[in-house]
């Protein structure tokens, strides 16, 4: 069974999956995938911890970094190795323009604008894909 905030259900252990990629535990809570730790035992008890607290679990996405990274995961699982590819480079130079401890609900237009002006040796097509990309992280978060 799935954890839900609506329906306010709780899941199992079982739920708990081991990523190769990053050596780290995780569960997927509401849709989104959230690290547990390296090791079996702390992904578990984080788990347990998570399932007891629905606000702990909110709070996960503060930062765009920590968005960045369970999209990053996301898109990984969900789509091709290329799209993958184009995401972390254009997501990369973005959490680089703002700062890994930006908040998600201080993102403002003009973080995107700012940043592409950062590069003026991006073409047109660059500056809209990179737009686009950051843009597509937004709404998932969202959903």
């Amino acid at each position: 069974m799935l954890y839900s905030f609506r329906e306010q259900t709780y899941g199992t252990a079982s739920q708990t999956f081991f990523r190769k990629q990053t050596q780290s535990w995780y569960c997927t809570i509401g849709g989104k995938q959230i690290s547990l730790g390296k090791t079996k035992e702390a992904a578990e008890t984080r788990f347990h911890k998570l399932m007891g607290n629905r606000d702990a679990v909110r709070s996960e996405v503060k930062t765009l970094y920590a968005m960045f990274e369970q999209y990053l995961t996301w898109v990984e699982d969900n789509r091709k190795q290329g799209t993958y590819d184009n995401n972390l480079h254009y997501l990369k130079s973005f959490i680089a323009s703002v700062g890994k401890r930006s908040e998600v609900g201080q993102v403002k237009k003009h973080y995107l604008t700012r940043r592409t002006t950062q590069y003026p040796d991006w073409s047109d097509t660059a500056t809209n894909d990179a737009i686009s990309v950051v843009q597509r992280m937004l709404n998932w978060a969202v959903q």
